[in-house]
């Protein structure tokens, strides 16, 4: 007998649930004590939205966010956050900071996550607007994209030759398709994330491939965007364990508000000037201190940066935060023109990382199975215009899935913009569809706050207290009910 044409029992047990349209196919489990009708359940809760503390403000690049925040659409966060990666590769390695035998440097990377009308380019040309005429040379000099191997990235800032002037070693990378880099660094024999690594690191750079390709004291920077979508499709665990994603800041970000003119720059000759003076007395200064108060401060507050005991992906990207919190602190401590770092610098780092370690939350935390959702996602794709509903999906995973899990995966697919649901009417009764996003068509759902972004009045010096939220902006999340 030919069964070639035979129907598996996965597809006749879908098809049937199609064709009924009824819920109680079979209940599933929650929490292993009651069984629940999927389709009735509540989808989780996002995480509320991270706002940067009022302390993060401190400073020439506080000053300079604030004052053009009324006159822009960008996220004001993501101006502050890359204006200190900008001005920490601008000063070189002249300035460090030494714990143990390690030296530190002000270089940082930075991975501003997104949507795709987030405005993560217009506040980045906010924050270049300010350097081009501070530092003119270094601005032309220094700023590179096109990150794709590490052989590549060595060649930016490679030794001079023989007969060869020598080279300034800075090296601001930009990378505005941050996905396109995940996915170069990938591929069977990329050293980019090794070499990335080392660079963060401050070590020198080699290749074994090429022996004559090396590069002593490199200083490089890195200012990266990404979608949500891009990073859940592109990121693999591998990243996230080898020391990778936590060398980046992961902040994100949402556009602020809609201006129909775009707004206008204010006169910032005064904030140019500081800049520079600032970057000159920085390359003077050497070794970087904290003083006594800000050294009984970050007693205070190490225990916490350093906790361990967490084992998610979430605790894997933020376990460099005492690194991270001091780089910052010292680039603080630079652009006020002090090669000792105060309460006031450390506050302000503080802040900095507190909102960034927020954000990593929320793009990561609770994500320990993050199969689970790309399954989801493959299954709608191949869905197609009939979307699935809850129900369907359970069926899809022979209900060997329990029903929060399911949930927790779909509301980060939505929350990631890879998939939306909507009540269709099948029948006689309405009923929650999901559908796939593609990447191709994402679907841009941003419902604007009705008052600019609330910035706390103060922060508590624990970096992992709550110093408020946001709320996100609306959005639909009512389950059809039964």
């Amino acid at each position: 007998m030919n069964n070639r044409n035979a129907k598996d029992p996965f597809t006749r047990e879908l098809e049937q649930v199609r064709k009924s349209n009824k819920q109680a196919v079979r209940p599933a489990q929650h929490s292993g004590t009651e069984e629940t009708e999927i389709e009735s359940l509540a989808l989780p809760e996002a995480d509320p939205w991270p706002i940067l503390g009022a302390d993060a403000y401190h400073g020439v690049f506080g000053e300079y966010a604030r004052l053009v925040e009324p006159e822009t659409e960008a996220d004001v966060c993501a101006v502050l956050l890359q204006s200190l990666v900008l001005f920490g590769n601008c000063v070189g390695r002249e300035p460090f900071f030494m714990v143990g035998a390690t030296r530190h440097y002000a270089n940082l990377f930075v991975a501003v996550v997104g949507k795709t009308s987030a405005k993560k380019g217009t506040a980045l040309d906010l924050s270049r607007h300010l350097f081009a005429e501070a530092e003119p040379e270094w601005y032309s000099l220094a700023l590179r994209s096109g990150l794709s191997s590490g052989e590549g990235l060595i060649q930016c800032v490679a030794d001079a030759g023989a007969d060869e002037p020598s080279r300034d070693k800075r090296a601001m990378i930009i990378e505005t398709e941050f996905g396109r880099t995940l996915t170069a660094k990938g591929r069977d024999g990329n050293t980019l994330s090794a070499v990335l690594r080392d660079a963060w690191d401050g070590r020198d750079l080699a290749c074994l491939t090429r022996e004559q390709l090396r590069a002593t004291a490199p200083h490089v920077s890195v200012i990266a965007h990404i979608t949500p979508a891009e990073l859940a499709e592109r990121f693999s665990r591998v990243d996230m364990a080898n020391g990778f994603a936590n060398r980046f800041l992961w902040p994100v970000i949402r556009r602020a508000r809609k201006i129909p003119s775009g707004g206008r720059v204010p006169d910032i000759a005064r904030l140019r000037e500081k800049v520079a003076d600032a970057v000159a007395t920085a390359r003077r200064i050497g070794e970087v201190r904290r003083d006594d108060a800000a050294e009984k401060l970050w007693a205070e507050v190490y225990d916490e940066l350093e906790a361990e005991g967490r084992d998610d992906i979430h605790a894997e990207v933020t376990a460099r935060a005492a690194a991270q919190c001091l780089r910052l602190s010292m680039i603080y401590a630079l652009a006020d023109g002090y090669g000792q770092v105060s309460p006031i610098h450390l506050r302000a780092a503080l802040a900095a990382w507190n909102f960034c370690d927020h954000s990593a939350r929320r793009l990561f935390a609770g994500k320990s199975k993050p199969t689970l959702a790309n399954r989801i996602h493959a299954f709608l794709v191949q869905a197609g215009n009939n979307g699935m509903t809850r129900t369907e999906i359970h069926v899809a995973f022979h209900r060997n899935e329990k029903a929060e899990a399911l949930l927790a995966a779909l509301s980060n697919l939505k929350d990631d913009g890879r998939a939306r649901n909507e009540p269709v009417l099948r029948g006689s009764r309405s009923i929650e569809v999901w559908y796939a996003v593609t990447t191709n068509e994402r679907i841009e759902r941003i419902t604007m706050p009705q008052s600019d972004i609330q910035k706390p009045s103060s922060l508590n010096s624990s970096i992992r207290g709550e110093s408020g939220t946001n709320p996100e902006p609306p959005e639909e999340r009512a389950a059809i009910q039964g």
